[in-house]
C-alpha cells in the first residue's frame, strides 16, 4: 500500500501506519507519537519523524531514504 504526503498523528494512528505490512510511505509525517514495541518493515522515501519516540521498537527489513528525525 502505498501513502503519500499523509501525516500520521498521535500514537495510535501511527503504530497502525507502520504496522501495516510491506508499506510504502513517500512524503509522509509521522509525529506525536509514544509507543512500546511492534516493527515495521516498511519503505520510508523522503518521510519526518518528529517528537517520535519508539521504546522496543523494531525496523526489521525497514529502508529510509532521505528522511529526517527531529525530537
Amino acid at each position: 500500500m502505498l501513502h503519500a504526503s499523509e501525516t500520521f498523528s498521535e500514537s495510535k494512528q501511527v503504530k497502525e501506519a507502520l504496522l501495516s505490512r510491506d508499506a510504502i510511505f513517500r512524503y509522509c509525517t509521522f509525529e506525536s507519537a509514544n509507543i512500546d514495541g511492534g516493527d515495521t518493515d516498511g519503505v520510508f522515501l523522503s518521510c519526518e519523524f518528529r517528537n517520535f519516540e519508539w521504546y522496543w521498537g523494531m525496523f526489521n527489513l525497514a529502508l529510509f531514504h532521505n528522511c529526517k528525525f527531529e525530537g
